[in-house]
Order: structure tokens, then C-alpha cells, then sequence
């Protein structure tokens, strides 16, 4: 199962959150840094504007890229 299709067992507000937006510039943006591993990538911004769904739509990119899942830390 793949973090993205986990958020469609999260249980948000009343609902089933079911698709996310892939945000395709946002990942655009941080897709060059993915393999620089001596770099720590944090995201910031205000409450409700999709950072969390950012972090799973890259953690997604990375597993099906072939990256383990054992070497993705993911805090919330």
C-alpha cells in the first residue's frame, strides 16, 4: 500500500479524504533535491495549505522510484 492511498483511510472533518491533487509544481520544485541526501528538506506554511500532502505525494514518487521504504522518515 502506498502512503497516498493510506490518506483514504485518514478520517478528516467528518469525511474520507479519497484523492489527493497532485500538485505538480510544487513537486517540480523540490524533485532536484530528492537525491541530495546531505540536505534536510523541511516544509513550512500557514495551517490547511497541503504540506502534508506534498510529503505524500513525494514519499510516494520515491518508493516507486525504488527508494526503500525503510530509509523514509516521515514526521507530522
Amino acid at each position: 500500500m502506498q502512503i497516498s492511498d493510506m490518506i483514504k483511510l485518514t478520517y478528516t472533518k467528518g469525511y474520507y479524504m479519497e484523492k489527493l491533487y497532485k500538485r505538480e509544481l510544487y513537486l517540480s520544485k523540490i524533485r532536484p533535491f530528492y537525491k541530495d541526501e546531505d540536505m534536510i528538506k523541511v516544509f513550512t506554511g500557514v495551517r490547511r495549505c497541503g504540506k502534508s500532502s506534498i510529503m505524500q505525494l513525494i514519499c510516494d514518487e520515491l518508493i516507486e522510484n525504488e527508494v526503500s521504504k525503510n530509509n523514509i522518515v516521515y514526521i507530522i
